[in-house]
C-alpha cells in the first residue's frame, strides 16, 4: 500500500498491549497465536511491484483469558546467506529459497519456536519474546551427505520442502531434496520435546520424473501408520529457482503418491493419478482400506505464477479429497490409481482458488474432521492489493454447506487457523474459533479478527501496533497444539 510505512529491519523485537477495537476474546481462549509476516518486503504477493520478497518477521498475539491481548513481532536473525533482512544478503538476486520465515512451528521445543523455511538451518525464536535465541538450532542427528553445490558456509548444504509439518504426536518432519547419488528425498523428524532429530531411507523419486526429484512446497501429510510423500509433474532443480521449477511443469505428466511406512521409513506403495499442482495439504486419516487425504488443487503450473512471474493469475483452483488403498490390507495393490472427489467447485466464483485450508488440529492427521476452513477470493467483493485472498470461509464437507467472512473492503486476508474450545471435542463439531490476520488495503495496518467456529460471524477485532504491513503473511501456528498451517 501506497501509505503504508515499512518497519525498519534491525532485528528488534516489539511486544505491548493490542488494542481491542470490538468484541472482547473468549474467557476459554489461552495460547499463542504465531504468523510469519511480511514487513519490509518489496513485493506484493500479485506482484504490482517488481523485487524480491522477505517475509522476514514474526508475529504474535497471546490470549490470556483477559480482555488484553499482547502482541509482538520481531524479525528472524538467519546465516549470512538467509535473506530475513534484505540488507542480510550478501549477494544481492542470488536466490536460496530461503526469504524468511514461511510458517513457525514448535519443533524447537524448550519454550522456543522454530521459524521454518525451505532450508534444514532452522532458527529458534524464544516462544514469548520472539528474540531469535539460536540460528540455526543445533539439531542432534547427522543429515547426510549434503545435497547442493555450495561450499560449506557458501550457502546451504540442503533444500527442503517449505514446510517442517507436525505429526499428531507432536514429532516434525523435514523433507530433503536428493540429488546424489541418485534423485529422490531424505525424511527426517525431531522428536517431540527433545533436540533429537532421526533421519529416515532415502526415498528413490519416480523414474517418471525425469531424473530429478519433485518440488513439493509443503511436502508430507500423515496417517496413523503412514508418511504420505506426494510427487507432481515438475522438478526441483540443485540451486533453487523459481521459473526452473515452473518451466519443467510435464502437462502429460502424472501425480504420485508415495506411501512411507512410519516405522522403517520404507517406500509401500505408490498411487498415480492425473496431474494437478498442490500448494498444501489439510488433512489425512486412514481405516482399515483406505488412505484419504484433503488437499488443495489447481489445474497446472500457473498457480506458481505469483513467484516465478511476480504476477497475479487466476487460475483454476479447488479443495479436493484424494481416497487410495491403504497397502496394509491383505488384498490392496501396492502400485495403483487414486480417485479424486471434489469438496468445492471449480466453477464457484465466490471461491476461487482456494488455499490454506484448515480442520481442528487436535484431529488433524488421525481422523476425518466435519468441517474445513479455508482463504479463497470471492470475484463479487473488492479485493486488497496485497494478496489474492478477500474471503475466508467455512465448509461442511458432509453437506456442501458453505458459510463465508469478509473483512472490510479492499482489506486482504490471510490462512485462517482453528483453535478448538475443548481439545477432545468431537470432530464432528465445530466449537471454537477462527483466527484471522487482515491487512488494510490503503494503510497497511493490520489486525487480528476472531470468528466464531459455528456462526462465522466476527466475535474480537484487534488492532496490532504495527506501523504498516504490505501484505498478510503466509502461514500460522497455535501454541500447544501439534501443528501449524
Amino acid at each position: 500500500p501506497a501509505s503504508a510505512q515499512p518497519m525498519p529491519c534491525d532485528y528488534s523485537v516489539h511486544r505491548q498491549p493490542a488494542s481491542v477495537l470490538a468484541g472482547a476474546p473468549p474467557s476459554w481462549l489461552q495460547g499463542t497465536f504465531y504468523r510469519a509476516v511480511y514487513i519490509t518486503n518489496t513485493v506484493s504477493l500479485n506482484g504490482s511491484t517488481p523485487g524480491d520478497p522477505t517475509l522476514g518477521a514474526v508475529l504474535s498475539v497471546s490470549f490470556n483469558g483477559t480482555n488484553t491481548p499482547l502482541a509482538s513481532w520481531g524479525f528472524v536473525k538467519g546465516s549470512a546467506y538467509q535473506r530475513f533482512c534484505p540488507s542480510s544478503t550478501p549477494t544481492p538476486g542470488q536466490g536460496y529459497a530461503s526469504d524468511g520465515a514461511v510458517t513457525v512451528n514448535q519443533a524447537c521445543g524448550h519454550g522456543s519456536i522454530c521459524a521454518v523455511t525451505a532450508l534444514t538451518e532452522v532458527p529458534a525464536l524464544d516462544g514469548e519474546t520472539l528474540e531469535t535465541v539460536e540460528s540455526p538450532r543445533a539439531f542432534n542427528g547427522s543429515l547426510g551427505r549434503p545435497q547442493t553445490p555450495f561450499p560449506p558456509g557458501a550457502g546451504p548444504q540442503f533444500y527442503m520442502g517449505a514446510h517442517m509439518p507436525t505429526d499428531a504426536n507432536g514429532d516434525s518432519y523435514g523433507c530433503i531434496y536428493v540429488f546424489k547419488p541418485a534423485p529422490g528425498y531424505r525424511i527426517f523428524k525431531v522428536l517431540k520435546g527433545t533436540n533429537q532429530r532421526v533421519v529416515l531411507p532415502d526415498v528413490a523419486a519416480s523414474p517418471e520424473l525425469g531424473g530429478a526429484p519433485s518440488y513439493n512446497h509443503q511436502a508430507l501429510a500423515f496417517t496413523q501408520s503412514y508418511i504420505l510423500l506426494p510427487e507432481m509433474p515438475l522438478q526441483q532443480p540443485t540451486e533453487f529457482n523459481w521459473t526452473a521449477i515452473q518451466d519443467s511443469w510435464n502437462s502429460t505428466g502424472h501425480f504420485y503418491w508415495r506411501v512411507i511406512d512410519k516405522v522403517t521409513g520404507a517406500a509401500v506403495a505408490r498411487y498415480r493419478m492425473p496431474a494437478f499442482y498442490s500448494w498444501h495439504n489439510i488433512n489425512a486419516w486412514e481405516n482399515r482400506t483406505h488412505l484419504t487425504v484433503d488437499i488443495t488443487w489447481a489445474a497446472d503450473q500457473r498457480a506458481l505464477d505469483g513467484f516465478a512471474k511476480h504476477k497475479f493469475t487466476l487460475y483454476p483452483g479447488k479443495f479436493v479429497r484424494i481416497t487410495m488403498p491403504n497397502p496394509a490390507l491383505p488384498s490392496a495393490v501396492t502400485e495403483g490409481e487414486a480417485s479424486l472427489s471434489d469438496l468445492t467447485r471449480e466453477d464457484d466464483h465466490t471461491l476461487q482458488i482456494p488455499e490454506f485450508g484448515c480442520v481442528n488440529p487436535a484431529q488433524m492427521w488421525a481422523r476425518r474432521t466435519r468441517f474445513l476452513w479455508g482463504s479463497a477470493l470471492d470475484s463479487r467483493q473488492p479485493r486488497g492489493n496485497t494478496t489474492y485472498y478477500n474471503t475466508i470461509f467455512q465448509l461442511n464437507t458432509d453437506t456442501g454447506a458453505v458459510k463465508r467472512w469478509h473483512p472490510t473492503p479492499g482489506d486482504s486476508t490471510g490462512a485462517p487457523l482453528f483453535v478448538p474450545r475443548r481439545i477432545n471435542q468431537s470432530p464432528e463439531l465445530s466449537d471454537g474459533v477462527v483466527v484471522v490476520l487482515t491487512v488494510g488495503g490503503e494503510t497497511g495496518k493490520p489486525a487480528v479478527v476472531l470468528l466464531d467456529g459455528e456462526s462465522h460471524q466476527e466475535v474480537l477485532r484487534i488492532k496490532l501496533p504495527i506501523d504498516g504491513m504490505t501484505g498478510s503473511g503466509l502461514h500460522s501456528h497455535w501454541s500447544e497444539l501439534p501443528t501449524s498451517v
